[in-house]
């Protein structure tokens, strides 16, 4: 059963087409399966039919988005009959006034060609149903990152500031040429470190969109020379330190 609108399966359940199709199915050894627009109402009616149905697995339901263009309901039963009716308006109370011309066959064409429509309309729900749980995990995975990279940010920025302000007093107070040279290379690298943490956040700020753009000017030369006097630095370090070994 395909039912295009809510109302549509709620006007049939009320004229208990859907409760003889679940009998006929009983008798049958056979499942009811519906496509239906999802509501919480169509839910708990739903969760009544399947009250209704026992420990029997006789209905099947998934649910499928609002067909605003459609104008009909197609009943599919077991492959051998079809029942098209067009739902005229589907805000009417009695059946006579809500379904217009309605079409019953047994040719094995149209109900096969009916029965392929709904099969294939039933695979798209369900890979529907997959896309949306694999979405929902997506967005748990997201949350997860981002949080921990809000974490991971603030406790690198925690000690760097302490690291910061005991480079500058020692820098202050000493008076040798190479411990004042390799000092300023801690700051400049801590400084950078500082720097790298608040990228960071400014991350999480723009999947936000609460992230603040402040433009700069700097001095690329400048960049560009204290990295390499920092490399040519700590090269020279590493050499000292193998002689020493």
């Amino acid at each position: 059963m395909i039912f295009p609108t809510t109302n549509a399966f709620i006007s049939q359940d009320k004229v208990g087409a859907i409760p003889i199709a679940i009998q006929a199915a009983r008798q049958r050894s056979v499942i009811v399966r519906i496509l239906v627009p999802g509501n919480s109402l169509i839910e708990e009616k739903v969760q009544q039919l399947k009250q209704y149905c026992s420990d029997h697995i006789i209905i099947d339901v998934r649910y499928i988005e609002q067909m605003s263009e459609t104008k009909a309901t197609i009943l599919v039963v077991d492959r051998i009959e079809s029942l098209v009716m067009e739902l005229r308006d589907d805000s009417k109370t009695t059946l006579f006034e809500a379904i217009g011309l309605s079409t019953y066959s047994k040719s094995k064409a149209g109900v096969f060609s009916y029965a392929a429509v709904f099969e294939n309309l039933w695979r798209q729900s369900e890979l529907y149903e997959q896309l949306k749980k694999v979405h929902e995990q997506l967005k748990i995975h997201d949350k997860m990152q981002k949080e921990f990279i809000g974490i991971a940010a603030h406790e690198l920025r925690n000690p760097i500031q302490p690291i910061l302000g005991l480079a500058e007093i020692l820098k202050s107070k000493i008076k040798d040429a190479e411990l004042y040279e390799l000092l300023d290379v801690i700051i400049r690298n801590a400084r950078r470190l500082q720097r790298l943490t608040e990228d960071i956040l400014d991350v999480t700020k723009i999947e936000s969109q609460s992230l603040d753009l402040k433009k700069e000017q700097f001095n690329l030369s400048d960049v560009i020379t204290n990295a390499m006097h920092d490399i040519m630095i700590n090269i020279d370090f590493l050499r000292r330190a193998k002689d020493m070994q």
